[in-house]
């Protein structure tokens, strides 16, 4: 019996030391091994699926946006070169137009007077100018006037197509960032067209917005000629061209009442460029076919 026990008790101790790791030994913890190098079949799945939702809510997402931003511009304006606007009507509507800002100065001084004459205007702001005077661009927004894109940069000369969207889509995107307007009107710098970026605004769906007549503020002439040239053979649907930015405008600052004034004398109310696209655009889908 004794020798039985002593043979019990001789497997248990060899059972012991192969189950058990030495006490040097590190511990391992074993895990299946597909958990470890790759997930299952349905874990497959469920990420496709998962990523496949990702891409359709994006694509919504970018529809949506692009539905909204060309719901503002009516369709017979998109990708076309506006000069003026003309109602069929001959209501007298004129457009006034700031270039190249908006300046800390200059624009504060033009918002001032808009809002003293409760005259509208429409602002084609220059990007890395209004990035920095977002208050700027917000009072500008507030109290219901437009914008235009007029590039990042002021750039004139030649375009390559990845250059031009960054021109273009950078300045639209910061307007949208800072005040929630979104525009889809473009004034060439300079009025250079075929340089690359208007093709980009056209392909984009905007409207290349050009002027009926030019003071030509940013020469610096006295205020009195900058009066002159606003209001010279005035017609109802003109886009009337002037510059808040880009150099010293206490001229165009203090011609500006006296263009309102004159033009209000004569008939005329004040309207943004887009309110003038609208207004046409009403005028043409009311007409009998």
């Amino acid at each position: 019996m004794a020798a039985f026990w002593a043979l019990v008790g001789l497997i248990a101790g060899l059972i012991a030391s192969i189950a058990l790791p030495s006490a040097g030994a590190p511990k391992v913890i074993e895990r299946p091994l597909f958990d470890q190098e790759m997930p299952s079949p349905a874990r497959l799945q469920l990420d496709r699926s998962q990523q496949g939702l990702r891409d359709s809510l994006s694509s919504i997402q970018q529809a949506i946006a692009t539905e909204r931003a060309n719901r503002i511009l009516p369709p017979m304006f998109a990708g076309q070169r506006i000069d003026r606007v003309t109602l069929a009507s001959g209501e007298k509507v004129v457009a006034l137009t700031f270039d190249d800002g908006p300046n800390p100065t200059y624009t504060r001084q033009i918002l001032d007077i808009l809002q003293r004459e409760n005259a509208k205007a429409t602002f084609f702001v220059i990007g890395r100018v209004a990035q920095g005077q977002p208050d700027l661009m917000r009072r500008i927004a507030a109290e219901g006037h437009e914008f235009g894109n007029h590039t990042w940069t002021h750039r004139m000369r030649f375009a390559d197509s990845a250059t031009a969207a960054q021109e273009i889509d950078n300045t639209s995107a910061l307007i949208h960032r800072l005040t929630g307007k979104t525009t889809r009107l473009y004034r060439p710098p300079g009025g250079t067209l075929n340089n690359g970026l208007d093709a980009r605004a056209r392909g984009l769906g905007y409207a290349i917005v050009m002027w009926s007549h030019d003071t030509s503020d940013w020469r610096r002439p006295a205020a009195s000629t900058i009066v002159q040239r606003a209001i010279a053979n005035a017609q109802p649907g003109n886009i009337i061209l002037m510059h808040d930015g880009g150099g010293d405008r206490r001229a165009t600052v203090a011609a500006l009442p006296q263009i309102i004034q004159t033009l209000r004398q004569q008939g005329y109310r004040f309207a943004t460029v887009q309110e003038l696209m609208t207004l046409k655009a009403q005028e043409t889908q009311g007409r009998p076919t």
